[in-house]
């Protein structure tokens, strides 16, 4: 004869767990429960790193972020025309600081520069670059 265990709700998920399997079932369920960052409400994790309770609570947030504009580039594109300096690539177009300092916007530290000759500039590749650059900053701050 079979014996049969009485079942408890999960303090978690609120589902019916025989008392034998409660405590794995609670450990495994904790692990995957959690909270919407959108409305609070409690959720299930059905895949690794899922943040929101629904694709509706998904897309509303999603919506309501400000779309993250980058200062630094609207100055840039002011003061310099909008194409690579080293191969005047127009389509794409990244800034770098030419001093390395991230938060001195000023319009003679911002470079326009195509992402391979960004890139250049931040490997062991700068020497093919960094005299342009330094002759094109060194033109723009005595004009």
């Amino acid at each position: 004869m079979k014996k049969i265990f009485p079942k408890v709700p999960c303090k978690h998920c609120n589902r019916d767990i025989g008392t034998v399997a409660l405590s794995k079932h609670e450990k495994v369920c904790l692990s995957k429960h959690k909270i919407c960052i959108c409305c609070d409400k409690g959720f299930i994790e059905k895949w690794k790193g899922q943040r929101f309770c629904s694709l509706s609570c998904s897309n509303t947030t999603n919506a309501k972020k400000p779309r993250k504009d980058n200062v630094y580039t609207t100055i840039c594109f002011q003061f310099h025309e909008k194409k690579c300096i080293i191969c005047d690539e127009r389509n794409i177009v990244a800034v770098h600081h030419f001093n390395g300092n991230h938060s001195d916007n000023a319009p003679g530290n911002l470079v326009p520069l195509c992402p391979t000759h960004h890139t250049y500039v931040h490997s062991k590749f700068k020497g093919l670059v960094q005299e342009q650059i330094n002759n094109y900053v060194q033109n723009f701050c005595s004009t």
